[in-house]
């Protein structure tokens, strides 16, 4: 693991981990808050190595795997927690697999406590030789993808919390990652990945426009264009273009681009499009339409298939169409989609809760108002 003023996370991540490992081997890059104090604190379980940062993520990451003295290799950051069921079990599976390394279900916290699934990432692999390559979102290189597994998310899963807007906004993440990403063009102008990544970067600051370019760069790159993409990164190009048109109020184009990828085979499963989709016909008061969308939603289901909000085939489209229903007048029909929504087993973090309330309050719903907080209180 690579650490820089990690004291808010570096305590939870290790608590949680090392009950897996041997070792944790920590590579600090100039922390000045207690992250080195409190890896300390730890003893010998813990091998702290400091080191300069040269603005390149693989090469911090590449000292850590140097250090290891495992057969196995575990790859974390320190604001990662790692929700393991069942460690013995995870352990006896790292030491009979075959494979030469392990994807593990990896889950970003994004802006409000949202849960986005990213990927499945070869975070375990074997100590023979692999290293990362890239300055910023780096990759194993050499790795063969024929000789990886997937762990099952109920014995393991990785949540990241540091694209909280809490994190990364304190920590200028964007700026610097612009600066690295900006480096890799200067060096590799025709690689997709590096348009990609500067299209969600610029679209985490809000600058849609800038991203919806440079994400058609990253199109004009790719040896397979969209709707024909493949990749979770790929595909995940047309979902990040929708959203930013409708950021930009340009409802009409994100209809016309979603209308004809959701006809592609390739993407009819893609809960994600039909959200967006529906969320441009809503804007444009084509109610009915709408609600055939946030309808299809739910009959898709949440997926862990494509990069996806968690919740987007579940309790998403239900609050979209309870809004929908006040909006026809259909108070009572969107009284329980409201509060089906809050409870909805995919709806971890209780959100929509106050949106609820406010609502039973405004229509004067006391006696559903009085069992909604029952519920949230059992």
């Amino acid at each position: 693991m690579i650490v820089k003023n990690e004291e808010k996370f570096i305590k939870m991540c290790l608590d949680n981990v090392l009950p897996l490992v041997d070792e944790a081997v920590i590579v600090d890059t100039g922390s000045k808050d207690s992250t080195k104090d409190i890896i300390k604190s730890y003893g010998n379980r813990v091998n702290l190595i400091e080191a300069q940062w040269e603005n390149d993520f693989s090469k911090a990451r590449n000292i850590s795997i140097e250090n290891a003295k495992g057969d196995w290799i575990l790859v974390l950051d320190a604001d990662e927690k790692i929700v393991v069921s069942n460690v013995n079990e995870l352990r006896t599976l790292i030491e009979s697999t075959k494979y030469e390394a392990l994807k593990i279900p990896f889950y970003n916290l994004i802006g409000d406590y949202n849960l986005l699934f990213s990927n499945v990432y070869p975070k375990i692999f074997r100590n023979k030789g692999y290293r990362y390559n890239g300055e910023i979102h780096e990759q194993i290189k050499d790795l063969p993808l024929d000789m990886t597994s997937e762990v099952s998310e109920t014995l393991c899963k990785i949540i990241h919390f540091g694209y909280l807007d809490s994190e990364y906004k304190a920590k200028d993440k964007q700026n610097r990652n612009l600066d690295i990403l900006f480096k890799q063009l200067n060096n590799d102008e025709n690689n997709p990945f590096i348009y990609y990544n500067l299209g969600v970067t610029y679209m985490s600051k809000g600058e849609y426009k800038t991203a919806i370019d440079y994400f058609f760069k990253c199109n004009e790159k790719l040896e397979r264009k969209f709707p024909d993409s493949k990749t979770l990164y790929e595909s995940d190009i047309i979902a990040r273009v929708a959203q930013c048109l409708i950021e930009i109020k340009d409802y009409e184009n994100c209809i016309i681009l979603l209308n004809d990828v959701i006809k592609d085979e390739h993407f009819r499963d893609f809960v994600d499009l039909y959200y967006f989709y529906g969320n441009a016909l809503d804007q444009l008061n084509r109610f009915e339409e709408a609600l055939n969308m946030y309808k299809k939603c739910i009959e898709v289901g949440d997926t862990t298939k494509y990069i996806s909000v968690s919740g987007i085939g579940s309790f998403y489209p239900k609050f979209r169409i309870a809004e929908i229903y006040e909006k026809q007048g259909k108070i009572m029909d969107a009284a329980m989609l409201y509060i089906e929504a809050v409870f909805d087993s995919k709806n971890v973090f209780r959100k929509g809760e106050q949106e609820a309330r406010s609502f039973f309050k405004k229509y004067n719903l006391t006696e559903i108002l009085i069992e909604f907080d029952k519920l949230v209180k059992s």
